[in-house]
């Protein structure tokens, strides 16, 4: 999968935006450059999220937080978010996500309906959601010995608006009262996840049906309602579209750009994909206050990087890759030795996929190893000092470069990236000018077959492909002294 060309008409920071990648470049990776404030982490964010989460309804939250930055006239019945020509190896398919307003059902089906046409849509979609959501919190519920990952997501369920429109506060704070006292079998076979749903009116099921009967009649998608910061109705839905395809030939266009398309980028972004009062927790963190014990709570910020790693849980695609984590570099020694072992059943001889990968490893080092611990719950670094001497090492005891280069090489290697898209944001930081300049050739060799768009502020990543190679937003890169761009 490829993505050719992307325009972005009016969105954010974002003003006619026309990018295209030509099919013939070599290698395919392109740089995105401008100084800041000219929106390339917006645009990624856009491309990866309309692309990642289109078509599959547990990633609806997602678009519907991102299009919270949209603005759509009310004098218009349509408006386009983004278009996208997209290459699956054999054919070219345009595909466009559009925004209906309510002039759109005006126009459709009278002006009685305009205002709920889409709140009724809004009503059936969130029970739906609300059902598979019970599910999942009636799942965590009958865990004995639950960890704090099991108990953060409940209450994250808990609160969560499919579930807090679909059932009563009073069932929900009782939910929550029986798992907090740790009586999870009794909560179990207290509830029953149908009987705690509100019912919905036959009128609104009557009404959502109708509305999206109307889109498919247009040959277009539904994808999700989504609302405006200003109202308190939803009076806006999101499709998806391409020129004389079926329904289904859209939905399998978008299954697979859901499995093709990949996001590597900084936590200290605000991501668009999170909910705007997250986004505005991480912008205004105040001091961090006391407790009456005099021990200071969590911030604002390090509850916005919980939230992060939470919906990063739900988009199999991303990944912070200045996290202090070694989880890609952990997955990678599993899948070479699962890769080993397999081949040993087959063969009856053990592959060299560990040793290979080893190698490739310690050869991105300067001057240490590295090795899995042998539960595979970590990796240890070493060095071998001036007296010959091996010690070992922690993670934090590498360079921020050193430690971001190797997971961006794992977890380029674990997710099988190949003949994929991957958009990567401000790679170059922690790196030296000479690693910004080898990056280009560090990523074509452990990804071949693949697509990389590169945001960046880094003139030495722009000067390591043909000029030809780089697109430019406003305000454009300047040279900082370096003279012009080698070819």
């Amino acid at each position: 999968m490829q993505i050719r060309r992307i325009q972005v008409p009016d969105y954010r920071a974002l003003r006619g935006i026309d990018l295209q990648f030509d099919a013939a470049a070599d290698p395919q990776l392109f740089p995105i450059g401008s100084e800041n404030g000219g929106g390339k982490s917006t645009l990624l964010q856009l491309v990866f999220v309309l692309l990642h989460c289109a078509g599959d309804e547990e990633r609806a939250d997602f678009i519907r937080n991102l299009m919270a930055s949209f603005h759509h006239p009310e004098d218009q019945a349509e408006k386009l978010l983004a278009r996208f020509e997209l290459w699956d190896g054999e054919e070219l398919h345009d595909i466009e996500f559009v925004s209906l307003g309510p002039k759109y059902l005006e126009d459709a089906l009278g002006t009685a309906l305009q205002d709920v046409g889409f709140e009724a849509i809004r009503k059936v979609k969130l029970l739906e959601q609300g059902i598979r959501r019970l599910k999942e919190l009636f799942h965590l519920l009958s865990i004995q010995n639950p960890s704090p990952q099991d108990t953060t997501r409940v209450r994250q369920l808990l609160a969560h608006p499919a579930i807090v429109s679909s059932v009563s506060e009073d069932r929900r704070r009782l939910i929550e009262q029986e798992y907090s006292a740790n009586r999870s079998r009794s909560a179990e076979r207290k509830f029953n996840p149908l009987d705690l749903l509100e019912p919905l009116e036959d009128t609104d099921v009557d009404l959502a049906d109708r509305v999206l009967h109307t889109i498919a009649a247009k040959n277009d998608t539904y994808l999700t309602w989504y609302p405006e910061p200003s109202s308190e109705t939803v009076r806006h839905a999101l499709v998806a579209r391409t020129n004389g395809s079926t329904k289904r030939d859209i939905d399998s266009l978008l299954q697979r750009c859901r499995g093709s398309i990949f996001m590597l980028a900084p936590s200290s972004q605000p991501y668009l994909f999170l909910p705007p009062s997250s986004r505005k927790s991480f912008i205004a963190t105040p001091p961090k206050p006391r407790d009456r014990s005099g021990k200071s709570q969590e911030s604002t910020s390090v509850a916005y990087h919980k939230e992060l790693e939470l919906a990063s849980r739900d988009l199999p695609g991303f990944f912070a890759y200045d996290w202090l984590s070694v989880a890609p570099l952990v997955e990678l020694f599993r899948q070479s030795r699962d890769q080993d072992f397999s081949e040993a059943v087959k063969t009856g001889n053990y592959g060299s996929a560990y040793t290979d990968m080893l190698k490739d490893l310690n050869a991105l080092l300067c001057g240490k190893e590295v090795k899995p611990l042998e539960d595979l719950s970590g990796v240890q670094f070493s060095i071998v000092g001036p007296d010959g001497a091996t010690r070992a090492l922690g993670p934090e005891d590498l360079s921020r470069g050193e430690l971001k280069r190797l997971m961006v090489y794992a977890w380029l290697k674990a997710n099988q990236t190949d003949d994929a898209i991957v958009l990567m944001d401000e790679l170059e930081v922690s790196f030296h000018p000479d690693w910004q300049y080898g990056v280009a050739k560090d990523l074509t060799e452990w990804a071949p077959k693949t697509q990389f768009l590169l945001a960046t502020h880094s003139y030495d990543i722009c000067r390591a492909v043909t000029p030809a190679h780089v697109r430019e937003l406003e305000p454009k890169l300047t040279d900082g002294g370096r003279g012009e761009p080698r070819s």
